[in-house]
């Protein structure tokens, strides 16, 4: 009897290992040397890859898949990163993960590699009028003298009608954050937005860079003067941590502090629907080069009714009216 269990549980313990194979998936040795034949095979770029990691989970249940950045050794920034199925790479390389779009390994290389060559077009096309570069969602212009107010304004439109130029081309269907540089405020002086409708970019307001020299002693200047202002309001106000400075494009000195109010005798650590505590704005006018304040209001003590559109309706009519263009 004790010969007939040997075999038994010997073939018991292949099934085991065989089932569970299955779920182990290759070694992360083997998943690497499959990825550097397949890249030496087909790219004719000379290209690497690096932060290769197993991409096992509950939606995949497949461990073959690992998550990778494939990047061009000599421009780095040519770059994509990708989850491919490092046991069947040399066989068939659609990406796993987007196999409805038989989208492979070197198509997504190569719509990066266009990718850089747009932003290239780009920053060659500006070059003339200001040094521009890129870094994901991000866009930093640096400029060699103080700007004025008119140069700034035409540095601003240069920017937004040569991005739009090439939309399609960057393929980058999402917001870019754009700062801008100067010597005397070399870590950032304002910056906007360019937010995207998937057809083109739209330039949002001016706003001080937070990484302004003077920012943090402004913004405590700011806050003092806020602190007090509100003491006297009937609502319990505290401030948020939501707040913007928006700069006027005509002077670039007028500037309007926009600082979010949370009311404090909303409770939300109770069983119950949740109240937004966020209803006052409150706005300091000021002058950025002497720091000097003309005057504070409450914007609205409706916010918590209101929606993003309606919000910034509300914001731009009353900075308008006082002067401030964006």
């Amino acid at each position: 009897m004790r010969y007939l269990l040997i075999p038994l549980i010997v073939y018991i313990l292949y099934l085991i290992v065989l089932g569970c194979s299955k779920y182990i998936g290759i070694s992360t040795t083997q998943a690497k040397k499959n990825l550097k034949t397949y890249l030496d095979r087909e790219f004719e770029d000379d290209v690497s890859f690096k932060h290769l990691n197993r991409f096992f989970n509950a939606a995949t249940m497949n461990p073959n898949i690992f998550s990778v950045l494939i990047y061009n050794t000599n421009i780095p920034e040519i770059e994509c990163y990708l989850h491919l199925n490092l046991k069947t790479i040399l066989e068939d390389a659609v990406l796993p993960l987007r196999a409805t779009e038989q989208l492979t390994c070197q198509e997504a290389y190569q719509a990066s590699k266009q990718r850089y060559d747009a932003r290239q077009t780009v920053i060659a096309a500006l070059q003339p009028d200001f040094d521009l570069q890129f870094d994901y969602k991000a866009v930093n212009i640096t400029l060699d003298t103080q700007p004025t107010p008119e140069v700034l304004r035409f540095i601003m439109q240069r920017c937004v009608d040569t991005l739009n130029k090439y939309h399609t081309a960057l393929d980058h269907y999402d917001d870019f954050e754009v700062t801008i540089t100067t010597p005397e405020q070399p870590q950032g002086f304002v910056t906007f937005t360019l937010e995207d409708d998937r057809q083109q970019w739209t330039r949002l307001p001016l706003q001080l860079s937070v990484n302004y020299s003077n920012y943090n002693p402004l913004l405590a200047r700011l806050t003092r003067y806020a602190l007090q202002q509100i003491a006297s309001l009937k609502t319990p106000y505290a401030l948020a941590e939501r707040h913007t400075i928006y700069i006027d494009t005509k002077t670039m000195s007028r500037a309007a502090w926009v600082q979010y109010l949370d009311d404090t005798s909303v409770d939300n650590t109770t069983q119950g629907a949740w109240i937004n505590p966020q209803k006052g704005i409150y706005v300091i006018y000021f002058d950025l080069d002497s720091n000097f304040i003309y005057r504070g209001t409450v914007l609205t003590e409706t916010n918590d009714t209101l929606d993003y559109t309606e919000t910034f309706a509300l914001i731009q009519s009353a900075l308008t009216t006082e002067g401030i263009a964006f």
